[in-house]
C-alpha cells in the first residue's frame, strides 16, 4: 500500500526513488499493472480558522510541509486563503540535513521570491503571517551545525533541543476555536500537542504514519 500525502502547486519536486521505480516498470513492461486507488481522506477545511499551528517531529514533516507550502504560496500569489491569519510551521528533528531539503519553502516565508510556483508570479503582500520554528534534537547534529565552517540560512533559524509544546501553541493561540492545532509525529509529541490544544481550548487534529 503506498499513501500520496502532498498538495498541489509544488514544482520541482524530485520523485523518491519508489516511485521513480514504479514508473520505470510501467514504461517498460509489457502489460500494464493493476492501479487501485480509493481517496482523499481526512481532509480538514484549514482556511476556517485564524491561526494555523503544524506541529511535525522526524519524517511528520510529509504531510505538513505540503500544506503549509500550498498555503504559503497561495498567499503569496494573492490568491484566497479564506480567514487565516497566522500559519506557524513548528518542526523537530534529529537531524540538520533533513531540515536543509526544504531550506527554499523556509526563504520564501522569510520573503524571498525564488520559489514561487511560476517564474512569473510576484511575490504579494499578505495580511497571513507565515512563522517557521525549527529545532535539533540531536547533540552531535547541533554540534556540526554550529561550527564556524557552517553558516547558512539554516543555521541561524535553528533551535537546539525539543520544543516546548504547550508555550509554541499558546503563542500563535488567537482564541480558542479559532486556532487549529494539527500534528503529525510520534506519539509523545502527538499527545504532548494534544494536551496542550485541550488545555488550551484550541481545535487539533492528528495526522498518521501506518505500515
Amino acid at each position: 500500500i503506498f499513501y500520496i500525502k502532498a498538495m498541489p502547486r509544488q514544482p520541482g519536486l524530485t520523485r523518491v526513488p519508489w516511485t521513480l521505480r514504479l514508473a520505470e516498470l510501467v514504461q517498460t513492461s509489457t502489460q500494464l499493472p493493476v492501479v487501485r486507488l480509493s481517496g482523499p481522506f481526512g481532509h480538514t477545511h484549514f482556511a476556517n480558522y485564524r491561526s494555523l499551528v503544524l506541529f511535525a517531529g522526524g519524517i511528520g514533516i510529509t504531510p505538513m510541509i505540503a500544506i503549509f507550502t500550498n498555503l504559503l504560496r497561495r498567499a503569496k500569489a494573492g490568491e484566497d486563503i479564506g480567514d487565516l491569519q497566522s500559519v506557524a510551521l513548528v518542526w523537530m528533528s534529529r537531524s540538520v540535513t533533513e531540515f536543509r531539503l526544504f531550506e527554499q519553502i523556509f526563504k520564501l516565508a522569510h520573503g524571498s521570491t525564488e520559489f514561487l510556483a511560476t517564474k512569473d508570479a510576484q511575490l504579494t503582500t499578505t495580511s497571513c503571517k507565515f512563522d517557521i520554528r525549527l529545532h535539533c534534537t540531536r547533540r552531535d547534529s547541533w554540534v556540526s551545525l554550529v561550527s564556524p565552517e557552517s553558516v547558512d540560512y539554516v543555521r541561524m533559524h535553528v533551535a537546539q533541543g525539543r520544543c516546548d509544546i504547550a508555550a509554541s501553541l499558546a503563542s500563535f493561540n488567537l482564541g480558542g476555536t479559532d486556532t487549529l492545532a494539527a500534528v503529525c509525529g510520534p506519539q509523545a509529541l502527538t499527545m504532548a500537542v494534544s494536551r496542550a490544544s485541550w488545555a488550551l481550548g484550541t481545535d487539533y487534529h492528528a495526522e498518521q504514519f501506518a505500515f
